[in-house]
């Protein structure tokens, strides 16, 4: 009986594992894109039943390509790394989620959060980021590495869907871009 005990507890943590295993980037250890999809779909209908607003931030490191032809891949990776830790430390309550986008970008779901709120975590991530203080021998901008951030927030309605808050975000994103690079552009 006790070895049985035994066995199941070993599955039932080898299953955790697996979970956390199929949930996780495996090169910054924030949630993967397929589970930001998810949670943003489940946030998104959970605003909208309980009426309360949801916001997207979606950031991106400034320069990257720049940054990993001049330093190499691995240098590269630890940047993303660190980046990402910027981003999860950033974030305080239990229901928000940081992820990987895909790439350089990384995106952060804040629910019942209104725009306000959602511009200071956003501008929370870009100070961190740049006290990280990693060299950026490439960057217009700097000695540092830097990042742009886009906000978005919606009053999630049940006819909608995410997606226009995904491309709301990644709108303001490229107007952070545009407008210098090292910034934060929202919207309501």
């Amino acid at each position: 009986l006790g070895h049985q005990s035994s066995l199941s507890l070993e599955n039932a943590l080898l299953h955790a594992e697996l979970e956390r295993l199929s949930i996780t980037d495996r090169l910054t250890d924030l949630h993967n894109h397929g589970h930001l999809k998810k949670r943003l779909d489940e946030e998104f209908k959970r605003a909208a039943r309980f009426g309360h607003p949801l916001s997207l931030i979606m950031g991106d490191v400034d320069f990257f390509k720049r940054y990993n032809d001049g330093l190499g891949h691995q240098q590269g990776d630890a940047c993303l790394r660190r980046v990402a830790q910027a981003f999860a430390a950033a974030l305080h309550r239990p229901g928000d989620l940081a992820a990987r986008y895909g790439g350089e970008e990384f995106a952060c779901i804040l629910g019942d959060t209104d725009l306000d709120g959602a511009m200071r975590v956003a501008e929370a991530i870009r100070e961190k980021v740049g006290a990280l203080h990693m060299d950026h021998p490439d960057s217009d901008i700097g000695p540092w590495v830097t990042v742009s951030l886009g906000v978005a927030t919606a009053m999630p309605d049940r006819r909608a869907g995410f997606l226009s808050l995904v491309e709301r975000a990644d709108q303001r994103l490229y107007e952070a871009k545009r407008g210098g690079r090292n910034r934060v552009a929202g919207s309501g």
